[in-house]
């Protein structure tokens, strides 16, 4: 799922809360299955965010930097490995 399926069950949720009136269903609490809808968009975004944040924080170098085999911000990266690049010589 996502942040558009929770929204999407939150939203859901409120109209089954708040949009239905009077007991369509005898043996069935319209309003408290509206709230279950709005707790579970609820639970599917916070894991959504939460999965999102542990992704972040993992960084994976991208497969440039591997084939390199060292990354600019790494101490053993000094000047002498760096290539300039000169503009052909005009005659």
């Amino acid at each position: 799922m996502g942040i558009g399926a929770s929204i999407f069950l939150i939203a859901l949720g409120a109209i089954i809360v708040y949009g239905i009136t009077g007991d369509t269903i005898w043996w069935l609490d319209v309003d408290a299955v509206g709230w279950v809808v709005i707790a579970a968009g609820l639970a599917v975004l916070v894991a959504t965010l939460w999965s999102w944040r542990v992704r972040r924080r993992r960084g994976h170098p991208s497969a440039l930097e591997e084939d390199r085999g060292m990354l600019p911000n790494d101490r053993k990266f000094t000047e002498e490995h760096r290539t300039e690049v000169h503009p052909p010589e005009r005659r």
